[in-house]
């Protein structure tokens, strides 16, 4: 379905750009129907190349170069002196001796390699990951730094990452950021929160990134420039964002982004 995403999006981009090379409308269409029945079969003969889905491969090459800024490096103190960046999201400062950030280092000492926010670096593993109960635990301590859970935090985590409909319901204060914060961390793909102000969204954010998780933050366009919007969106497809807030106008307004989530 990551893949499939990837071709939805990529359709969006000819209203911008019609000299990529983008699916037409018949095989979007196409794919919508009899195309994904057939790649989530394992059939993926009818599946478009690679070379087909450009939108994100600028960020790669910005990596590789060691030209990337995440969209929200202006909330870190003196992002472009930081000569000592993790070589793998190079959005945070080096902790490890390998070269790795806070996250990554966690992800990859733990065998959670395929979580780490850079698609490039996945093992792509044949059999599912599954999270132990010491994981969800030893995250808490050794990566946030808290003694243990709150009240219904590790029920609530758990819940979400066995694939249930999950509703918590917590007074302001008792710890809701942490538990999607944790969720997103420990589960594939992007974790999208919808925030009714962005006044509210500023202030998770910042929190998010203090924390050293990679995120970003869509409201309307009339406020936020197409050009940093372009450039949150190739960094979802490209694996570098684990949590994305978003405005209620956004996605109500904004069928492609529908489209894409």
């Amino acid at each position: 379905m990551k893949y499939y995403t990837r071709c939805v999006y990529a359709a969006s981009v000819r209203a911008n750009n019609s000299e990529i090379p983008t699916p037409t409308d018949k095989e979007l269409a196409w794919m919508h129907t009899e195309g994904v029945i057939c790649h989530l079969r394992g059939n993926h003969t009818k599946c478009w190349p690679k070379d087909l889905v450009p939108y994100g491969l600028w960020i790669q090459e910005e990596l590789i170069e060691n030209k990337f800024e995440p969209s929200f490096a202006l909330l870190i103190v003196a992002f472009k002196s930081l000569s000592l960046k993790c070589i793998v999201c190079r959005s945070f400062q080096k902790k490890y001796v390998n070269g790795l950030c806070a996250l990554c280092g966690y992800l990859k000492k733990h065998n959670l390699s395929d979580y780490i926010p850079n698609t490039q670096y996945h093992e792509q593993l044949t059999s599912k990951l599954i999270l132990k109960d010491n994981i969800i635990d030893s995250i808490i301590t050794k990566f946030f730094g808290f003694e243990k859970y709150r009240e219904k935090q590790r029920e609530s985590i758990l819940s979400f990452l066995s694939n249930q409909d999950t509703l918590t319901i917590l007074k302001t204060g008792e710890g809701k950021s942490l538990i999607y914060a944790v969720a997103s961390i420990l589960s594939q793909g992007l974790t999208v929160i919808f925030t009714p102000q962005k006044t509210l969204m500023d202030d998770q954010v910042r929190e998010m990134v203090e924390m050293g998780i990679p995120v970003a933050m869509l409201y309307t366009s009339s406020e936020q420039l197409l050009l940093i919007q372009e450039k949150i969106f190739a960094e979802i497809t490209s694996g570098l964002c684990r949590i994305l807030f978003v405005t209620l106008e956004k996605y109500i307004e904004n069928f492609q982004f529908r489209t894409m989530l």
